[in-house]
């Protein structure tokens, strides 16, 4: 089995918003947009590790996989 950082393994979670008005609606949108391009993110770190080790070397991945908070 490859070595997967366990960073790339973590569950992306959203911050619980109460919504009172119409701007905290953005706000949970905001939220959504940022873990599914986080998750993403993390997608493709797992598929670079896992083409890696298919091609027998270690390859370069390229953009970020890491969280920005």
């Amino acid at each position: 089995m490859p070595d997967v950082p366990e960073d790339l393994l973590t569950p992306v979670e959203v911050p619980a918003r109460r919504i009172e008005i119409l701007t905290d609606v953005g706000l949970v949108l905001a939220d959504h947009v940022e873990a599914l391009e986080l998750a993403n993110d993390r997608i493709r770190g797992v598929r670079c590790v896992l083409e890696g080790v298919k091609s027998g070397g270690e390859l370069e991945c390229s953009g970020p996989v890491s969280d920005p908070r």
